[in-house]
């Protein structure tokens, strides 16, 4: 955790998956304060990924 980040504020989320077989999947994520309520979404993100075998 960075020292100088201020509690609460903004910043870059990174995320990586690693597909285990060809398929469609759907990630869905939301971005919610810990301590509130969890309907109480600040924003969210959804995205249907489509994975295709190389071979």
């Amino acid at each position: 955790m960075n020292p100088d980040a201020i509690f609460g504020g903004g910043g870059i989320r990174i995320s990586i998956f690693k597909a285990k077989a060809s398929g469609t999947v759907k990630i869905q994520m939301t971005l919610r304060r810990e301590w509130e309520p969890e309907n109480s979404v600040i924003d969210s993100f959804e995205v249907t990924i489509h994975i295709r075998d190389n071979h």
